[in-house]
């Protein structure tokens, strides 16, 4: 059986590759999706297709193509993790080089990370956990906890 953080952290990684084959492998069938409010209006994603779905759009089609097309390329590594103002997947609501991840912490079946995002580059900060549940060694539940922090006034 995988260890609860160790499957976190694959979740992680193979999300900041935006690896959906990967991601898809990690959650159980029947895996519920509760993204914040942000990515449009509140929904839950029941199933493994339609959270996949659900990361796709999130991940964003020019993003996955980016990293499709250069497997030596860390996006989103934890280096920066913030999308400029002339990075096209944060103009188009993707993105961008994704969020840097904070430690993973399990206990049990349960995990948080912590992340922080700053997609437009216009000074906003998205910062959140994402709250993990974990049976069988595969991911039951995700649910994402959030908040925005308004730029500084110029």
């Amino acid at each position: 059986m995988t260890d609860t953080r160790e499957l976190i952290e694959r979740f992680n990684a193979a999300w900041q590759r935006g690896d959906l084959a990967t991601l898809s492998e990690l959650l159980d069938e029947d895996v519920v999706y509760c993204p914040n409010a942000w990515d449009g209006p509140a929904r839950t994603a029941h199933g493994r297709n339609a959270v996949i779905a659900v990361f796709a759009e999130q991940i964003g089609p020019t993003r996955t193509e980016q990293i499709s097309h250069s497997p030596t390329e860390r996006v989103g590594s934890g280096v920066t993790g913030q999308g400029s103002a002339g990075d096209s997947d944060a103009e188009e609501g993707g993105f961008g080089e994704g969020p840097v991840l904070g430690d993973v912490f399990a206990s049990g079946e349960r995990a948080v990370c912590e992340w922080q995002w700053q997609p437009a580059g216009d000074g906003t900060v998205l910062r959140g956990v994402d709250v993990y549940r974990v049976r069988d060694g595969r991911i039951v539940a995700k649910d994402v906890y959030g908040k925005i922090t308004a730029p500084p006034p110029r």
